[in-house]
């Protein structure tokens, strides 16, 4: 590809001449003529030609074009915001996410980009509609473990299509599964030990194995109770939890440590999971967010006895005792927010 630093001083092709390569004369240039016109469009102000600002990083002015990037003339434009709504006819069965009407194919309905969730073009009653409508609580655990019977299926396919019937069966009963298998039979009996520890609490609602819209990724555990709404992940990682500094004298740098291991990424990963929480609840225009709490739960981790750690980065740090406390501890919300609260967050984000 040719670059404005390769071409000579003297050849016609140098940057301030007007020719350019024939080959490449009409594509770019028609380009360019639509990314003009646009730009005087859309600003009112007249176009001006390239003009290169700084030879070290090839950077363009403001409001010139770069004749090379023709992949960013043709970008479609942007989304519209988060609050904005667009009404259109649906294409699959889905529930209103503020009264939990269902709504059938090919009726109007208002669609949320953002959250990908739709509303009634004009609610029903609320009251009425919820109390008809059910929550899917799900399964704890269900996606994780579907994942390990998929890969333990696998692996010992591809073992006795190598070694045969019968040697295959003998090569698997003597080796030991991947440690990337047993990770997924683990987290699923973390969630399923988390669901069994918040079973008994009352006045709680819990929502299991959820699907985040747009993402591959899931929530372990919602849990909305009368302290808020809780963004649960279930971890079963062993050895004393510890949130250690490891930066010079007077330049701290804190890490959260289970064991020998750097655990700090788990609490970073928690920042998307609340966004996705928080950006539902605003979409159906609630008077008041209730409290949205990130949690991460040691199901087998150790505490120390003098000052154990409560918080890393924002994320609160619990085991299943402590987080029963936690839920329980301060009333923000009766049993009738706690319902709807538990009813819009189902339909938001629906079971895996």
């Amino acid at each position: 590809m040719l670059r404005f630093s390769s071409w000579p001083v003297g050849s016609r092709y140098a940057r301030g001449s007007t020719a350019a390569p024939t080959r490449l004369a009409g594509a770019t240039r028609s380009c360019v003529d639509r990314h003009a016109d646009h730009e005087a469009g859309a600003s009112g102000l007249p176009t001006r030609g390239f003009r290169r600002d700084d030879r070290t990083n090839g950077s363009f002015s403001p409001g010139s074009a770069n004749p090379y990037a023709r992949c960013a003339v043709e970008t479609p434009p942007a989304p519209p915001a988060n609050g904005e709504l667009k009404q259109m006819r649906v294409r699959y069965s889905a529930t209103c996410v503020k009264c939990g009407t269902g709504l059938p194919i090919g009726a109007q309905a208002l669609y949320h980009r953002a959250t990908k969730t739709f509303r009634c073009a004009r609610c029903p009653t609320e009251l009425a509609s919820f109390e008809a409508a059910s929550i899917r609580a799900g399964i704890p655990g269900a996606s994780a473990q579907r994942k390990y019977v998929r890969l333990k299926a696998k692996r010992e396919a591809a073992t006795r299509e190598r070694f045969g019937k019968r040697l295959g069966g003998l090569v698997l009963a003597i080796g030991d599964e991947p440690q990337s298998t047993r990770a997924w039979a683990r987290g699923a009996l973390g969630e399923q030990a988390l669901a069994t520890a918040l079973a008994d609490l009352p006045d709680i609602r819990m929502l299991h194995d959820r699907r985040v819209p747009r993402t591959r990724g899931n929530i372990d555990c919602l849990v909305i109770g009368p302290a808020g709404v809780f963004v649960v992940d279930a971890k079963q990682h062993e050895g004393l939890i510890e949130v250690r500094d490891v930066g010079p004298l007077f330049s701290p740098d804190l890490r959260l440590y289970v064991g020998r291991h750097n655990r700090s990424r788990l609490a970073d990963d928690m920042g998307w999971q609340v966004k996705a929480v928080r950006a539902a609840l605003e979409s159906v225009g609630l008077d008041e967010l209730p409290p949205i709490i990130p949690v991460l739960c040691f199901i087998d981790g150790e505490w120390s006895m003098l000052f154990p750690p409560d918080t890393f980065r924002g994320v609160r740090l619990e085991g299943p005792r402590s987080l029963r406390k936690l839920i329980t501890r301060t009333q923000r919300l009766d049993a009738g927010k706690v319902d709807r609260l538990a009813r819009i967050l189902a339909t938001a984000f629906p079971a895996k």
